[in-house]
């Protein structure tokens, strides 16, 4: 298995034994500045932004849908046209496989975009706070949970798409974690399905 698969099933099976999902401490990690409020500041497009795949298929067996985060066309200038990923292209091609989007799960630390801009769309959003380079907090897999069944209660058409920054580490184990706790299926299972269409 590779290295963050390894580290995503140590941090789901033993999650207070893990500092991080990338193998180092937090101290050790580098790059972002955060001004007061706790919030970083956005950076179009982030870190290695380029290096994932926007999006691949509904995880198996649900309506949960793992993105690369879309980052709106007028913030999208410095990112040469053949990569940019915005709602637009996501709704664009869940609709050409005759599928919708019921709402987003937004995972990341950062305001990269306004919510509202998805008003007009019918598109519910979700926004829960969950730091990067660590593995998130009971706290976080409980919102998630929450916001899972919420929507599921609501509708049962439509897609949940779940983001961080790259679609990886935060939405992944958040992934794993609804599939294990609340669908029950073997942690290893989870790894071995679908999910990890980027790695």
């Amino acid at each position: 298995m590779r290295p963050v698969v390894m580290n995503l099933l140590g941090a789901l099976t033993h999650p207070r034994g893990c500092k991080t999902l990338l193998g180092c401490s937090v101290g050790e990690l580098s790059g972002a500045v955060k001004p007061l409020g706790g919030q970083q500041m956005p950076r179009y497009p982030p870190d290695r932004w380029e290096d994932y795949t926007p999006l691949g298929v509904p995880v198996k067996g649900t309506r949960l849908l793992p993105i690369r985060l879309p980052i709106p066309l007028d913030k999208s200038r410095y990112i040469p046209p053949h990569q940019r990923f915005s709602f637009d292209d996501l709704f664009a091609h869940v609709r050409r496989y005759g599928q919708s989007i019921c709402c987003i799960i937004d995972l990341t630390f950062t305001k990269y975009y306004d919510p509202r801009i998805l008003h007009s769309t019918g598109v519910r959003y979700h926004k829960i706070y969950v730091e990067g380079h660590q593995v998130p907090d009971p706290k976080h897999v409980d919102e998630f949970v929450r916001v899972i069944q919420s929507e599921r209660e609501r509708s049962s058409d439509g897609l949940i798409a779940i983001h961080c920054t790259h679609g990886v580490n935060r939405t992944g184990y958040l992934v794993c974690r609804y599939l294990i706790d609340v669908l029950k299926m073997d942690p290893v299972d989870a790894l071995r399905g679908k999910l990890f269409f980027y790695l």
